[in-house]
């Protein structure tokens, strides 16, 4: 069965980053593995557009279509979907990712002309999906796992598994998505070595942060491949393409003290000249002072950490398990051990005050950090937070705003505070932080050692206006 899987396309300014689908780089493994044949397509490094997708279909016939998608993807879906029945007729299409894992029945509902929401990793699934369709069936919840369907007015689903062997699904199928092409959108700005290339390592998330739904994704335990498997990833990715450098793309890669300690001298030992870091973030917590210099001693060359709110009332309520002499403490371990560190705030979270944003800035210019993220907070399915303020009416829809898809652009304020005033902090923080001669120096010279000059002012340029 031919099986067409692909990334809807995304304002650019509206990307924080742009990586190769991993996610999808898995399906078309596990769909290839099952007989079946797997065509990648992503229409946002391609700056695609529905006319792009029309050919796409077109050119390769699909006998079933897979779709990933955020959140700020909603609007663009029903125009795909809706062609994609135009241009392959009997093609289902099925969605996965964050938006259908948090809330699969209402994907069902705001997408009319999806066939099909998924929950979870879908490695397992998509190849059921497929062979029930070769047979002439009709893919069930009863029998596949994290899928949903329309029942009548309804939908009906199943819970989502998820694999305990992450060895076992082998690698995502790099050839199909061809990290080389991704080499102009470096999810960090400042790399230090290219060739770049994603990986992920470790699945799941136990955290119970309010306002994150990562863990509709990939479950609530946490699982990891064998140092030996990415080891073999690694030197695939570097024979194969020239990598030399990784970016691990998990949400808790150093959840594991021991695993960290094995991966970074694993790299060490190899002597392939890796270099490697974590844009997606650590945990502050888990960070402790022999892990870290094993890390650099491996090729680990800079930390981004999350630290959300210099306001203790704020960070309680996120449940981040974080206070504010830890957050310090941890920061002064990291730069002791001579990591530059990056920091991520977020405001803008129901019930902040103006006096929270506040000491969220100060905070920021307290700690020594040598860069920050000052995102806008969004409400998302899935989350504690963001089902609240929909239950609420606080919020219309997922979709309602177009700038629901920017950190940038705040699309929520809490009582008493504006979306307006709230740009206005974080054009105040950004030019606060950065306006300082020793982070602005520090900045520029990173930014023109790793030819990252032009994609950071235009960066700037988009948070500032």
């Amino acid at each position: 069965m031919r099986v067409l899987l692909a990334v809807p396309p995304r304002p650019r300014d509206q990307v924080l980053q742009i990586l190769p689908p991993l996610g999808l780089g898995y399906l078309a493994t596990a769909l290839a593995r099952g007989g079946h044949e797997a065509r990648i397509v992503d229409l946002t490094r391609a700056r695609g557009d529905l006319g792009t997708w029309r050919r796409e279909l077109e050119a390769f016939r699909p006998e079933l279509i897979g779709l990933t998608a955020f959140t700020s993807d909603l609007p663009t879906l029903e125009p795909m979907c809706a062609e994609a029945r135009r241009s392959a007729p009997g093609a289902p299409t099925i969605l996965g990712g964050p938006h259908a894992s948090a809330d699969p029945r209402a994907t069902l509902r705001e997408v009319p002309s999806l066939d099909l929401a998924f929950r979870g990793e879908g490695e397992a699934a998509i190849v059921a999906i497929a062979d029930e369709l070769a047979a002439g069936g009709t893919p069930d919840p009863s029998r596949i796992a994290g899928l949903a369907v329309r029942e009548g007015s309804d939908v009906r689903a199943s819970d989502p598994r998820f694999p305990e062997d992450l060895d076992a699904l082998g690698f995502p199928d790099w050839d199909a998505l061809d990290p080389l092409g991704y080499q102009r959108f470096p999810p960090t700005l400042f790399v230090r070595q290219r060739p770049f290339a994603p990986l992920v390592v470790t699945r799941g998330c136990p955290y119970r942060c309010t306002f994150c739904a990562g863990f509709t994704v990939t479950g609530r335990t946490m699982r990891s491949r064998s140092v030996e498997h990415v080891m073999s990833e690694i030197e695939l990715l570097h024979r194969r393409f020239g990598i030399r450098e990784i970016h691990i793309e998990d949400d808790n890669f150093t959840w594991d003290r021991e695993f960290v300690i094995r991966f970074s001298r694993a790299l060490a030992a190899s002597r392939l000249g890796i270099s490697w870091t974590m844009p997606n973030g650590v945990r502050l917590e888990t960070l402790e002072r022999e892990m870290l210099r094993e890390m650099r001693a491996g090729g680990c060359y800079a930390l981004i950490v999350g630290i959300e709110s210099g306001s203790p009332r704020i960070l309680k309520r996120m449940r981040k398990a974080l206070t504010l002499p830890l957050i310090e403490e941890k920061v002064r371990l990291a730069r002791a051990e001579g990591f530059p560190v990056h920091g991520f705030f977020m405001l803008g979270y129901p019930d902040e005050t103006a006096e929270d944003v506040q000491a969220t800035l100060d905070l920021a210019l307290k700690l020594d950090l040598t860069g920050a993220n000052f995102h806008s907070f969004r409400p998302l399915p899935g989350t504690v937070t963001g089902e609240a303020l929909r239950d609420e009416g606080l919020i219309e829809g997922w979709a309602s705003d177009p700038d629901r898809g920017s950190f940038s652009n705040p699309v929520f304020a809490p009582v008493g505070l504006s979306p307006r005033w709230l740009k206005s902090m974080q054009r105040k923080m950004l030019l606060k932080f950065y306006g300082r001669p020793r982070i602005l120096l520090g900045t520029a010279w990173r930014a023109s050692s790793s030819g990252a000059a032009w994609p950071l002012a235009r960066k700037a340029l988009t948070y500032l206006t």
